[in-house]
């Protein structure tokens, strides 16, 4: 007796909505993870300038003649 291999319709059947779910979900978490990224990027670009002052000076020396 052959063994008879399920044809490619019968291999889908019942799949369907698991497979558009788990798209669903791959399409929004891809969403999200660049939303996210804009917001990060909007946030950094509102940060003050830091004013570019030397916390230490040294005097300079006259030259000796």
């Amino acid at each position: 007796m052959a063994k008879v291999e399920p044809s490619r319709d019968e291999l889908l059947r019942g799949r369907g909505p698991r497979l558009i779910a788990a798209l669903s979900v791959a399409i929004v978490a891809a969403a999200f993870a660049v939303g996210a990224s804009s917001g990060i990027v909007a946030l950094l670009d509102t940060t003050p300038e830091q004013p570019n002052v030397p916390l230490i000076t040294y005097r300079t020396a006259s030259p000796s003649p």
